[in-house]
């Protein structure tokens, strides 16, 4: 009887533990469906979207998908429920320019980066106005509060050889110059602790701690992007590459999903659908 009590307990006690600590999270596949993924594991489909090119940010209850229309020259932007799927539209600005990323929170706050160098700040799921970022060209953006962090790269003709972080505050709208990395980064992830994680495109992850360096880890060995930390590790995409016009680059047609522990440095395949995943977003 004790035997059978102390192995209920035990069941209850790794119910929440798992439930506590976990990857959770959505893949966009070529087919242009949401997925649904827990602990690496593929759990349901979400949602099935018209065409492609979208961006994604999960946020936990919810999540937000965006897709710039050249002909309309503006992009259009939704907030989906999880559980059941249902999608809302966000109004956007009248007119933008192309998508670099978005980011936001549960609430519906947070932001969209766009190719112009200016970004759209969302109060309550809601445009509130957009401020222009000054210097290179952005690649990413990360979204933690009253604080958003952008990241922005240094090109010549064939790759970036250098990247740098800008740190803004959404009470003042005042950006500075962070963090500055000698590395061609293409994804960066931060969180409310100041923890910022910035992932090169060499595999490498860069952890950065009040602005500090802390540490670098290889964790991916072909082409890395889009980045995400969660309580299992960190979530990257990785490519395989190829040559286009004589240039070594991302290839077109294969790329994987990896969840990677930072303490054993090792990263598992997460298994997802039968076509290419094109964009992750996890917490």
């Amino acid at each position: 009887m004790k035997n059978i009590f102390k192995c209920i307990v035990l069941s209850i006690f790794f119910m929440f533990y798992n439930s506590a600590f976990a990857s959770r999270g959505l893949i966009l596949s070529a087919d242009n469906s949401i997925n649904y993924y827990e602990n690496g594991e593929l759990i349901r489909k979400v949602i099935q979207l018209p065409s492609s090119n979208y961006s994604i940010s999960y946020t936990g209850d919810n999540f937000f998908y965006a897709k710039y229309f050249k002909e309309d020259k503006k992009y259009s932007l939704h907030i989906c429920n999880l559980l059941t799927a249902k999608c809302n539209p966000i109004e956007t600005p009248k007119e933008t320019a192309e998508i670099v990323d978005i980011s936001f929170s549960d609430n519906g706050y947070g932001l969209i980066a766009r190719t112009d160098n200016k970004i759209d700040i969302y109060f309550e799921g809601s445009y509130s106005y957009s401020i222009p970022i000054e210097g290179r060209e952005i690649k990413g953006v990360s979204f933690v509060g009253d604080y958003f962090y952008v990241l922005q790269v240094k090109e010549n003709r064939y790759n970036w050889i250098s990247s740098s972080i800008k740190k803004c505050s959404l009470l003042n709208l005042i950006c500075s110059d962070y963090i500055q990395i000698n590395q061609q980064i293409t994804s960066i992830f931060s969180n409310e602790q100041n923890d910022i994680f910035a992932l090169s495109k060499d595999g490498y992850i860069f952890y950065f701690f009040n602005g500090q360096y802390q540490w670098q880890k290889k964790f991916i060995n072909y082409y890395a992007d889009n980045l995400s930390f969660t309580d299992q590790g960190f979530v990257i995409r990785q490519q395989y590459t190829e040559k286009i016009n004589n240039i070594l680059q991302p290839s077109r047609y294969t790329a994987s999903f990896f969840l990677c522990s930072i303490e054993e440095n090792y990263c598992e395949k997460i298994q997802t659908t039968n076509t290419i995943p094109v964009k992750g977003s996890f917490k």
